[in-house]
């Protein structure tokens, strides 16, 4: 009898989380923190910076105490797409966060077009030449960068990951001008970083949902365009830093971004967050 009744505890307590688990996934927010947490956990294994014990470790928006940044920084591993896109054969893991939630049943500031977040971006890079280690990507053979090897990762993450996870598959748009270079700057811990500063006219993410697309999971659903003159995925100019710097000691190159249409969020964002990256071995 007493084993009768432990059996239906356990069956009720069963019932009770999974009911408990289908509730927080119709929240919005909950659902996002769920999804790209497993997300997270699942590329970062299969990352080669998790498996050389390669510290990566960029602050997210929880640490800014402001109501501006995600609370997760996500990890993707690319599983060959950056490779066949560069006919070369590369590695790359890339981390990223966007605008919070406007509220737990709302959705993310990455979609409203009158916010400073809107279509913004920060994270890192990690890119290895897996046929030649000892080759910088992104480098000639004098140590100069290659600009248009550092410019093709997130030409490529725009375009082939992130724009069509949200259904925009045509008139997609990547474009930089304006470019202002610092060389030898301290940056994270380390000497010699390159610093980027360019203006890039991309697709903002603001469009009409048609059907379900697997960026809702991270993002919420999609805003309209707040002007009705104003198309689904319409290109917008954003401004866009990065700092890139190749790891002798690790043979990878290492870009850490921010892109938005808001400079101050731009300047925001480096100081805070990315400048306070850690990058180490275990």
């Amino acid at each position: 009898m007493e084993n009768y009744q432990t059996k239906k505890n356990v069956f009720k307590l069963i019932i009770a989380l999974l009911i408990l688990f289908s509730m927080s996934m119709m929240i919005p927010y909950t659902r996002s923190l769920m999804v790209t947490k497993i997300y997270k956990e699942i590329n970062k294994r299969n990352s080669i910076l998790t498996k050389e014990d390669i510290v990566f470790d960029i602050p997210s928006g929880k640490d800014t105490k402001k109501k501006d940044w995600y609370h997760q920084v996500i990890w993707f591993h690319d599983s060959g797409g950056f490779s066949e896109y560069m006919n070369r054969d590369l590695d790359m893991t890339v981390l990223y966060s966007y605008g919070t939630f406007d509220s737990f049943f709302g959705t993310s500031c990455y979609f409203n077009d009158r916010s400073p977040f809107y279509g913004a971006f920060y994270g890192g890079y990690a890119v290895r030449d897996m046929r030649e280690p000892s080759t910088p990507f992104g480098f000639d053979s004098n140590g100069m960068i290659i600009a248009s090897e550092i410019e093709s990762i997130p030409l490529y993450d725009q375009k082939y990951l992130v724009l069509p996870a949200l259904g925009c598959h045509q008139n997609k748009v990547f474009l930089t001008r304006d470019h202002k270079i610092r060389e030898n700057v301290n940056y994270a811990g380390y000497e010699e970083w390159i610093r980027i500063d360019s203006k890039i006219k991309t697709n903002g993410p603001a469009h009409k949902r048609a059907g379900f697309h697997r960026g809702y999971l991270q993002y919420g659903m999609p805003l309209e365009p707040s002007e009705k003159t104003t198309e689904d995925f319409s290109p917008e100019w954003f401004y866009g830093r990065m700092y890139v710097r190749y790891f002798e000691e690790y043979q990878i190159t290492i870009c850490l971004y921010v892109i938005s249409k808001d400079k101050k969020t731009i300047d925001a964002c480096d100081k805070e967050l990315l400048s306070k990256t850690t990058i180490s071995k275990k």
